[in-house]
């Protein structure tokens, strides 16, 4: 039996009910572990692949543990249910032969409940600490990579996010074949720790970012037999790592440009933005660089219309030429930057563009470009 605060319990239950699948093929795992004992509560829920945690400890005065024990409830019904009890305090109890019952209020709810036997656990003895993030930078550097990663299942690595450790800062590589994204962060490892280059899926990595509210914390991040463990203050994430090798990215972008110039991070955004609107089914956008001082972006749809915005250059070097890309990609790009200035490279219209912030060399973006009649 525990009794803990509504509004507690709801705020834990909305962070991990994303994690809880009502089509799963596993029917233990439609439910939602509720473990109680002399460290506190602990709420876990899951899919295949993925397990999220979130502990209430012992000495919060606002959960008690009248008697430990386990159970498994159904997460909508949990959910729904505390959701709409009102504010106060939530009793709820389970019986040897697994019924539920969950009170406040002048109201009492009898569930039917589920053993945990089945119910898969964070294999928290089989990781060993490997390095740890602050919370700020580690969910900054996920959001400026994660869009990149696949959709698509043909090439299941590319479904994730490549992590590799070199010297003293972290690697999150993310490209889907058409662009990419990677991102460096520093690091302080523990020494004699060694973290082989893994795959982490997109999606958990995106999840578990959303959960990042205290971003003065610090994430430590460990490795098991083929999972990773994500642990924050009250908050666990345990994935799968996807199996295979990840493509080298390392020769992607030319040694050398014919054409770099400098604009505005805010302006070009904004442009983009609007041409896009007009880009059609294709997304394509057409990049004309006419002087030295202005570059000119461009879109049409047949039977609609066409938009054509100017965008002054802050700095132009090498020649000037036109080059047509995916909008919606250079946006997701573009979108991620908290930078004031931003540098595109060029080398000729049927090679990549290069994009990066202006003020962090840590940073590289990747697109390809569109092949076009004009």
């Amino acid at each position: 039996m525990i009794e803990i605060s509504q509004r507690l319990l709801c705020k834990a239950l909305h962070l991990l009910s994303g994690a809880v699948s009502a089509k799963n093929v596993i029917p233990i795992l439609t439910g939602m572990k509720l473990h109680a004992d002399h460290t506190g509560l602990t709420l876990t829920a899951g899919h295949t692949g993925m397990l999220l945690q979130y502990k209430f400890p012992a000495d919060d005065d606002q959960v008690t543990v009248r008697q430990p024990g386990s159970i498994v409830i159904p997460a909508r019904y949990l959910t729904d249910i505390i959701r709409h009890l009102p504010a106060g305090t939530v009793s709820i109890t389970s019986s040897e032969d697994y019924n539920v019952i969950i009170s406040a209020g002048n109201a009492v709810y009898r569930l039917c409940g589920m053993s945990v036997d089945e119910y898969p656990s964070i294999a928290g003895s089989e990781h060993s600490d490997i390095l740890h993030c602050p919370n700020l930078a580690l969910k900054k550097m996920i959001k400026q990579v994660s869009f990149a990663v696949s959709t698509s299942e043909a090439r299941p690595v590319l479904t994730g996010v490549s992590c590799r450790i070199e010297e003293e800062q972290v690697r999150l590589v993310a490209s889907d074949g058409v662009r990419l994204a990677s991102r460096i962060m520093p690091l302080q490892k523990k020494s004699g720790s060694t973290f082989p280059a893994v795959i982490i899926p997109g999606k958990h990595l995106t999840d578990f970012s959303k959960m990042l509210h205290d971003e003065q914390a610090s994430t430590a991040i460990s490795l098991g037999r083929n999972t990773i463990l994500f642990q924050t203050n009250s908050i666990s994430m345990q994935s799968s790592l996807l199996e295979g090798s990840y493509p080298s990215t390392d020769k992607l972008a030319p040694e050398a440009f014919t054409t770099e110039m400098t604009v505005n991070t805010f302006d070009l955004l904004h442009a983009l933005e609007r041409v896009s609107l007009l880009a059609g089914d294709n997304k394509a956008v057409k990049l004309s660089i006419e002087s030295d001082q202005t570059m000119e972006l461009t879109s049409r749809t047949a039977a609609i219309g066409e938009v054509t915005e100017s965008i002054a250059i802050e700095a132009l070097v090498g020649e000037k030429l036109a080059i047509s890309f995916n909008g919606k990609y250079m946006l997701d790009i573009v979108g991620v930057m908290d930078c004031g200035k931003v540098h595109i490279r060029l080398t000729g219209r049927r090679n990549p563009i290069i994009v990066q912030p202006a003020d962090s060399s840590g940073s590289l973006y990747i697109v390809t470009p569109m092949l076009t009649r004009e």
